[in-house]
């Protein structure tokens, strides 16, 4: 493996910093949302609200980088991340939080688009999962940075004082890049993997193989690993109450719902470059559906635990194989679109996974009344089953349809 290309890295340093005030909402709110004059039905739409707008700013930000070129949109959202950071912190209610939290949807749209676009083009087809896996294992450091020091500053400085601290960051963040090369356009691909020329029977079968590759992102959304990161800190506030005893030692369920999800972020960050690459080298779809079974073993088992040493080990492979799952879609994703349909369709496919991840904590924050955090669980290990496995069986033999072709062409 070598390293990503200076603009890669610099794309993805940029977003992991806009990532700060995001991610804390993540950790803390599930725990202070009585604090800071929130319910908790407040909590679920707020951490769906960005994902709910995306499905609207999604193809409007390819349309955006078609038209404008991928600079001019990415400064753009940087600095209205920033704002939108600090926004948090105002005590002017629900309302203000929730059009805050719109607009950040609408950033990370643009954002996200940035980074995939930068990885695909300076990619080929032995590097593409890697350099989809840096991009989104390495943004991560923003998110780790937030829910490790983001949560212990909140239970020592207040909320309000954390997030203005982060919105700051990030704007000087955004100064320092305006001075760094970003293509105003993507780069296209060295070794495209669908030529025009491969015929009307094998672009049809590409198609379908989208369709069904959109579905999984949004089941996977729904009732993936992203489920239990916004359930995290409910699981430890049901199990253990407000704070709990580690080691003799005594410590607030926000500042370890923040540890445990750094470990998450961490993961992540050494991880997916790592899973990228393993599924650059073997199969995809093999990789993809290996990670299927095992989370939702790993998510059953969750269900049922209150013990914390189980329950933080289960959390722990689920993270793992949500991780594994997500970038080796992105890549399968990339490596079956021709460059000049890469702006409008990736928009389209994080469209389907951010449709999921807004349903997924919406859904279990109201059920969670109704039949209880575990039951939630079960049923999405559930959904994961039923629907996931049988669309990566369809995809594989989708796939092995399109070698058949290409032979015969």
């Amino acid at each position: 493996m070598q390293y990503p290309p200076r603009e890669l890295i610099v794309i993805t340093l940029a977003v992991s910093l806009t990532l700060l005030g995001d991610s804390l909402l993540y950790a803390v709110l599930p725990t202070i949302w009585h604090k800071i004059g929130l319910e908790l039905w407040m909590v679920g739409a707020l951490l769906s609200a960005n994902r709910f707008i995306r499905f609207l700013t999604n193809p409007i930000a390819g349309r955006l980088v078609e038209r404008y070129g991928l600079r001019k949109p990415f400064m753009v959202a940087v600095f209205l991340a920033a704002i939108t950071t600090v926004a948090y912190g105002l005590t002017f209610g629900f309302l203000v939080f929730l059009v805050a939290r719109l607009f950040w949807g609408a950033c990370w749209s643009v954002l996200r688009l940035g980074g995939f676009l930068s990885a695909l083009g300076s990619s080929n087809s032995k590097t593409q999962g890697f350099h989809l896996g840096f991009f989104s294992g390495c943004t991560r450091i923003g998110t780790l940075a937030a829910v490790l020091i983001g949560s212990f500053l909140v239970d020592y400085i207040g909320f309000s004082s954390t997030v203005w601290i982060f919105g700051i960051l990030i704007f000087l963040g955004g100064i320092i890049l305006v001075r760094e090369p970003i293509h105003d356009a993507p780069v296209l691909s060295p070794d495209p993997i669908i030529k025009a020329s491969i015929g009307k029977t094998t672009s049809t079968l590409t198609d379908r193989r989208r369709w069904i590759i959109y579905a999984l992102s949004c089941i996977n959304g729904m009732a993936g690993s992203q489920l239990v990161v916004v359930t995290l800190g409910l699981w430890l506030f049901e199990n253990f109450g407000e704070k709990i005893d580690l080691f003799n030692l005594s410590m607030g369920v926000a500042s370890f719902t923040g540890v445990l999800l750094s470990g998450r972020f961490l993961i992540e960050v050494l991880w997916a470059p790592t899973a990228g690459h393993l599924s650059d080298r073997f199969s995809r779809i093999k990789f993809i559906l290996l990670a299927v079974v095992i989370m939702c073993v790993t998510i059953t088992f969750f269900s049922y635990q209150s013990d914390l040493f189980f329950g933080v080990l289960a959390a722990g492979i689920i993270f793992l194989t949500g991780t594994a799952f997500r970038v080796a879609m992105d890549a399968y994703m990339g490596e079956i679109t021709p460059p000049q349909q890469r702006a409008r369709v990736m928009s389209w496919y994080v469209n389907w996974s951010d449709l999921g991840n807004a349903l997924g904590p919406f859904l279990a924050y109201q059920l969670v009344k109704l039949v209880g955090l575990g039951l939630v669980y079960r049923g999405a290990a559930i959904a994961l089953i039923g629907i996931g496995i049988p669309l990566i069986l369809i995809l594989r033999t989708t796939s092995d349809q399109i070698i058949l072709s290409r032979k015969l062409v």
